[in-house]
């Protein structure tokens, strides 16, 4: 594994766990279950759509760019 191949993975694979982290919190896989807390309820009722759209995003994104890197290096 060159330099080139580790930078990619730490740019790209960090974006796709971020997406990952985003969708677990936006399903509430990870996080307060619902029902436990109203004001937790409330939050993830005004932005869990968002959190699991751009969960989503991020790891397809970040999966393209990181196999489009690996291949040109």
């Amino acid at each position: 594994m060159n330099s080139a191949m580790l930078d990619a993975l730490c740019q790209f694979g960090g974006m796709v766990v971020t997406g990952l982290v985003f969708t677990l919190y936006g399903f509430r896989v990870i996080g307060t279950k619902p029902g436990v807390n109203p004001a937790s309820d409330a939050f993830h009722l005004m932005w869990g759509r968002y959190f699991r759209i751009s969960g989503g995003i991020l790891m397809a994104v970040g999966a393209v760019m990181l196999c489009a890197r690996i291949a040109s290096i």
